[in-house]
């Protein structure tokens, strides 16, 4: 059978680790599109490609190969991109402003949805508090 070489993507893990990221759990080689997929067990890798790329299967020891140059890559590279991209979020002031609008909108739609599950309050007299409180004039600021 027929075996796909993939020691050109070994080497460039070790030697360009920036064409390389992490993107919907897989690695991804930026520049060509190629993705790895890597069995959770740890026996072998596929490539997804737009390409006949996909249609060879690697073989058992270059997948033993390719996890090992990507458990390193993680480790000495993406883990480190990955910590410097979430401390400098933590430094974004455009992140704050979001939050307060994001929580405005939900504290907005929260209490809307009270306003509908808790009835209007009813005095003793019978008349509910909401028309009491509509009907009285504003207290004049001090």
């Amino acid at each position: 059978m027929a075996y796909l070489d993939v020691s050109p993507m070994i080497v460039a893990l070790r030697t360009s680790p920036a064409e390389f990221d992490i993107r919907r759990g897989l690695l991804r080689h930026k520049p060509s599109g190629h993705r790895v997929v890597f069995d959770p067990l740890g026996g072998s890798a596929r490539i997804e490609a737009n390409c006949d790329c996909a249609l060879l299967r690697i073989s058992y020891q270059q997948s033993r190969e390719l996890t090992e140059a990507y458990h390193d890559w993680e480790e000495t590279y993406w883990r480190i991109v990955r910590i410097n991209r979430d401390f400098a979020s933590h430094f974004d002031r455009r992140f704050w402003p979001r939050l307060a609008t994001r929580l405005e909108r939900i504290l907005q739609i929260g209490l809307t949805a009270l306003g509908r599950l808790i009835p209007a309050r009813r005095s003793r007299s019978g008349e509910s508090t909401a028309a009491r409180d509509a009907a009285m004039p504003p207290m004049p600021a001090e």
